[in-house]
């Protein structure tokens, strides 16, 4: 395969291209013009592009004579984010995918100015797609299957610990700040569409190997405002070695389970979980329960 400057895509299929007989053009499409210098990477049997369309897919170009993406295009749901994007930012240097297997992730280096960067990253097993911000990389590649990027005069490793801006010295981490996150669900009508509901409660599961803090709210009906207050988690405190006596530390162990029931308020036809997070151990969150009373549709 061969992507010109311009976006044709030549296709060609054989085993030896110095013969007519073992080598063949199979067609020329139109994917729109790539964006930077490493604008396409091998994803599975397939061809991940940026261009000035978005991400696409070369199967999705021999589907159809259009550049639109498919329902199979699992970027299809970044794709007018990303499209806004590359309008913004295009010309400059560090658009890159990139594919870091041993995390499933699927990660879109998108330049913001001339000295910041951020991520698009998808879950490659939920099809999940998130926003990295702190990794200031202009370029990146995978060693020994682990995640590199280049910034400003230094190569850094991503995804290693559980803090930020950490040095590891003798296989030692040194140092670091919290990990914070931010996350909003997609907005759930609790199947039934178009019927008011009093939320009162909600529960979010939550598995962490240490202590963490978390500000949540219940946004309704399209609201994406940013929870103020934090929420109350009753945390096992494990032993430190070293530090505490024996026999009478608690043990570490693996993740400990969170579920405290945490009280809303709000009105809507639909609602979404907004959460704020800091930590500097493993943490994750698994699941959302909800309490609500069903009204009318007035």
């Amino acid at each position: 395969m061969a992507i010109s400057s311009e976006g044709q895509v030549a296709v060609y299929k054989g085993t030896d291209p110095e013969g007519a007989d073992t080598w063949s053009l199979q067609g020329v499409y139109y994917a729109g013009s790539p964006v930077g210098r490493r604008a396409a990477v091998r994803y599975g049997g397939d061809v991940l592009m940026v261009t000035e369309f978005g991400v696409v897919y070369v199967s999705d170009l021999l589907k159809s004579t259009k550049v639109n993406p498919t329902d199979s295009n699992d970027a299809k749901y970044v794709q007018q984010l990303v499209s806004s994007a590359v309008t913004i930012t295009g010309n400059k240097f560090g658009w890159q995918p990139f594919i870091f297997p041993a995390a499933n992730m699927v990660i879109l280096n998108i330049p913001a100015t001339d000295v910041n960067s951020y991520q698009f990253v998808m879950n490659d097993i939920t099809k999940a797609w998130s926003e990295f911000i702190g990794y200031e990389a202009y370029c990146w590649e995978l060693h020994d299957n682990l995640p590199f990027y280049g910034s400003f005069g230094a190569v850094y490793r991503a995804w290693e610990g559980t803090t930020d801006d950490h040095e590891v010295i003798n296989d030692v981490i040194v140092g670091g700040k919290d990990i914070r996150a931010e996350v909003q669900t997609t907005f759930s009508y609790f199947e039934s569409l178009g019927i008011q509901k009093h939320f009162k409660m909600m529960r979010p599961t939550i598995m962490s190997r240490g202590a963490f803090s978390v500000a949540l709210s219940a946004n309704m009906d399209f609201v994406f405002d940013s929870p103020v207050a934090p929420s109350a988690f009753n945390f096992a405190h494990p032993g430190i070695w070293d530090e505490d006596l024996w026999d009478n530390a608690t043990w570490e162990g693996g993740l400990t389970t969170y579920k405290t029931w945490q009280a809303v308020t709000g009105i809507g036809t639909a609602a979404a979980i907004r959460m704020l997070i800091r930590s500097r151990q493993e943490t994750f969150w698994a699941a959302v329960d909800w309490l609500y009373e069903e009204g009318g549709v007035m």
